[in-house]
């Protein structure tokens, strides 16, 4: 190298890191997992609201059928599969999927009234 060029020497690390300030770490996470903290039992874990865990598959069914029950054809269906559900929750304990079962229920009830009330004023209609 010349003379005039200035000399760029590698930085060089930190001998050591910083040392960790305990105080600068929020309360709620200087301590992981928590005192008192108990894992959720697989019935109480809040996914399974969003994904069927160890399902009914007849409840499973009967959602969907409560859902499709506003085209008044699947409505029957759904009010079948609903109260099949829930006698299956009821001798499986175990099993997930009550608010999908009483969901299908309660549509199946409301929108195969309304089928009944249409057919029957179709009926009279054409007298």
């Amino acid at each position: 190298m010349s003379e005039d060029t200035p000399h760029n020497p590698i930085p060089q690390p930190p001998a050591a890191p910083p040392p960790i300030i305990e105080s600068s770490m929020p309360p709620q996470m200087q301590a992981y997992p928590r005192e008192g903290f108990q894992p959720t039992a697989p019935n109480d874990d809040p996914l399974r609201f969003v994904i069927p865990v160890n399902p009914s598959l007849l409840a499973v069914i009967a959602g969907y059928l409560g859902l499709l029950s506003v085209t008044l054809v699947f409505a029957p269906f759904a009010l079948l599969t609903g109260i099949l559900g829930i006698r299956d929750l009821k001798r499986n304990p175990n099993k997930t999927g009550k608010f999908r079962a009483w969901f299908g229920t309660i549509m199946g009830v409301v929108f195969t009234g309304l089928l009944i009330f249409v057919v029957a004023a179709n009926l009279l209609n054409k007298k």
